[in-house]
């Protein structure tokens, strides 16, 4: 009997973290290479390792990360709204933040920072 992993992998159905997480679970019981494994089961090793990946990963609570912006200007012409963060050398211009989440603009941010952009 198949398991919830293998029928979505059958039906091409989205993964959940629990199905993901089984699905290495039986990939880790299995001793074999994560491409063997895949090529075992119809599944693409890219999409194996991007949940192991994400599942590995530490979790950064709502996405928002302490960051020091140097400046900010928030400008309107013509009803178009445009955001400007200075974070030392760095700059991130939003023209349009109704496109962006506050999420991305601070992940950018937090990137940003922790590259040495200062």
């Amino acid at each position: 009997m198949a398991s919830g992993w293998q029928r979505k992998v059958a039906s091409g159905g989205h993964w959940d973290e629990r199905d993901a997480a089984a699905a290495l679970k039986a990939w880790r019981a299995s001793r074999r290479s994560l491409a063997g494994f895949c090529r075992q089961h119809g599944l693409h090793a890219q999409r194996l390792a991007w949940w192991r990946d994400r599942l590995a990963a530490p979790s950064t609570g709502p996405g928002l990360a302490p960051v020091t912006v140097t400046s900010a200007l928030i400008s309107s012409v013509d009803d178009i709204v445009a955001v400007r963060l200075v974070l030392g050398a760095a700059t991130i211009e939003v023209l349009d933040p109704t496109r962006v989440s506050p999420e991305w603009i601070s992940s950018v941010a937090t990137l940003l920072q922790s590259s040495g952009a200062r």
